[in-house]
């Protein structure tokens, strides 16, 4: 680009996903190397998979409720419209 050329950068959901997981894995790397200076290597992988082992179900069972409740709402709208609406259709 050049400078005269220059316009505001629009970033799309994708962007910034991207973004998210490079700082997550940045982050990631300097987490491990100040914890394996504190802690020795096998119980900071106990840690980290019991960790793994609570979280990874959790977000699994919110995303499925996220999503069961999207596509049921859908669902509904396309059998009875007119509860979708507000009322009854005339």
């Amino acid at each position: 680009m050049f400078p005269l050329e220059m316009k505001l950068l629009k970033l799309s959901a994708n962007d910034f996903l991207m973004l998210l997981v490079v700082t997550a894995w940045g982050v990631n790397l300097s987490l491990v190397k100040v914890a394996l200076a504190e802690i020795p290597p096998l119980p900071y992988n106990g840690i980290r998979l019991l960790l793994g082992d609570v979280v990874t179900p959790t977000l699994l069972l919110g995303a499925a409720v996220v999503f069961l409740g999207i596509y049921f709402t859908r669902r509904g709208r396309e059998i009875a419209p007119e509860s979708a609406a507000g009322g009854a259709r005339q």
